[in-house]
């Protein structure tokens, strides 16, 4: 068995439900989406012929950025312990520590 299929596996052998936010692969995801998010909410935003745009986009990109680079940390960090648990509880437990390093850059940003 491989490295890369062993790390996906939980305790039962059964492949884990959540993506391995500690690779490079979806980290690269992760700021895409976000990237693109930040552009289509500054275009709703401001349009195409205000000189706000770029402002705009900036703002939104930065917090969007730090947004979801600090829940795939989170994500990439407590991989081990939601492996251990149920999916239902291990999707709670994980919806929980989004809300909360959503909450923490929300606050920091206030």
């Amino acid at each position: 068995m491989n490295a890369g299929r062993r790390s996906r596996e939980g305790r039962t052998g059964a492949r884990f439900y959540l993506p391995d936010f500690c690779a490079a692969r979806s980290v690269l995801a992760v700021v895409l989406i976000a990237e693109l998010v930040a552009l289509l909410l500054a275009l709703s935003r401001y349009g195409l012929g205000s000189g706000q745009l770029w402002p705009g986009l900036a703002e939104t990109s930065l917090f969007l950025l730090w947004t979801g680079l600090g829940a795939a940390a989170v994500l990439c960090a407590a991989r081990g312990a939601l492996s251990r648990l149920s999916v239902a509880a291990g999707s709670a437990l994980a919806l929980a520590l989004l809300l909360g390093a959503t909450a923490l850059v929300s606050e920091g940003a206030w």
